[in-house]
């Protein structure tokens, strides 16, 4: 562009400069112009280093971040945070590919770039196809957490009785997009439960399969919830209480999981947004992990500083720091005050239903009364001691 711009401001300006040279110390320009020449000469001068700044700065980059267009919203925070991570040495730019296998292709072609991808759909891959998918590094241990969501009041709560054959129809699930990462998940899953195959796949995500679960018209959906575990929509229904959660435990996934070595783990997490009175939903789910791949041909430096970012930093990666760290420290101290009150409760019952045996401590001997703290604390004791002791 710069190249182009330069040759037609020479074309058009011919003319004038072989009369310039002709006549030395006379202006290019009538006398009633010359007070405008240099606002003339300065426009055009901005233009040009306008174009030249924005060459330097595409020149200047040294790779890409990718991430994955079906899940770019999510990883809009991820990903500048890790650029961030990486200023101090590097300059990067972010970019979008179709679906996590190109981000994989993206970066075993290009040692400068790296890109965040799911462990089990790396794996996966990997496994599939080592010709086409060596070469590559995961580094990152971010919880990538399945969720499925049924419409309030379900028949089925479990998982198996959601993959369960049914007599007159299938259950449907929604699992997005069919490129996307949700999909590709799921397609994983199958290969270690083929009763998954008894669902009818709906391909909408997003609102309208959280919608058309709502109103009964999609029996359920599957989500992933990354660390911290928190989606606007689904915290929304969460809060009010308008869906339900199936938890997505189960032996034969675990067991299979563990027979052919596939990255998944049953974790117990916490959804919706909590706030400052009100504790977030637990939730006990099947997970995989979310991290970044780099060429093993990269710069020793770009490899060990996105290990040190996603090793040091991954659980802070996208999250609001100061607002979430104080919202979660209040409604900790809550928790713990309601607890121990309720403890003081039972204590005080326990004084009370203990009779004369309670009244006839006074001896100076201690007596100690045992109480068990809501799961998952573990049992503790206090000591009553008579007056004056």
């Amino acid at each position: 562009m710069t190249a182009y711009m330069e040759g037609r401001l020479h074309e058009a300006n011919m003319p004038a400069i072989k009369w310039a040279l002709s006549r030395p110390g006379k202006t290019l320009m009538p006398r009633t112009l010359r007070g405008k020449s240099w606002t003339y000469a300065g426009a055009v001068a901005g233009i040009i280093q306008l174009s030249l700044g924005a060459s330097a700065s595409a020149v200047a980059a040294d790779g890409v971040i990718y991430t994955s267009a079906w899940q770019a919203g999510s990883f809009n925070g991820l990903a500048s945070d890790l650029r961030g991570q990486l200023s101090q040495q590097f300059s990067y730019d972010l970019g979008r590919a179709d679906s996590d296998i190109d981000v994989l292709r993206l970066v075993r072609a290009d040692p400068r770039s790296v890109g965040f991808v799911q462990r089990d759909l790396f794996v996966a891959r990997l496994q599939q196809r080592p010709e086409e998918y060596d070469r590559l590094e995961f580094y990152g241990d971010i919880a990538a957490c399945l969720v499925v969501i049924t419409r309030k009041g379900a028949q089925f709560q479990s998982y198996e009785q959601l993959v369960a054959a049914q007599p007159d129809r299938n259950l449907t699930l929604d699992v997005g997009p069919a490129a996307g990462r949700v999909a590709n998940t799921f397609e994983i899953l199958s290969g270690l439960d083929p009763d998954l195959g008894n669902l009818r796949l709906e391909h909408r995500g997003g609102a309208r399969a959280l919608s058309r679960v709502v109103s009964g018209d999609t029996d359920a959906a599957l989500l992933i919830s990354y660390a911290p575990f928190h989606a606007p929509d689904l915290d929304k229904m969460i809060d009010e209480d308008a869906v339900d959660l199936m938890p997505l435990v189960t032996k034969r996934l675990a067991a299979a999981a563990l027979q052919q070595n596939a990255p998944y783990a049953l974790r117990e997490i916490e959804l919706g947004t909590g706030g400052w009175l009100q504790s977030r939903r637990r939730y006990r789910t099947t997970c995989s992990t979310l991290g970044v791949v780099v060429n093993e041909r990269a710069d020793i430096r770009l490899s060990e500083a996105v290990a040190q970012a996603m090793l040091h930093g991954s659980s802070d990666l996208g999250r609001d720091r100061p607002m979430r760290g104080l919202q979660e420290l209040v409604a900790g101290i809550v928790t713990h005050v309601v607890r121990l009150a309720a403890d003081l409760s039972q204590m005080a019952v326990a004084l009370v239903l203990g009779g004369q045996e309670t009244a006839k401590a006074t001896d100076g001997s201690a007596q100690t009364l045992e109480f068990r703290l809501q799961d998952p604390a573990p049992k503790s004791t206090v000591t009553l001691r008579p007056n004056g002791s």
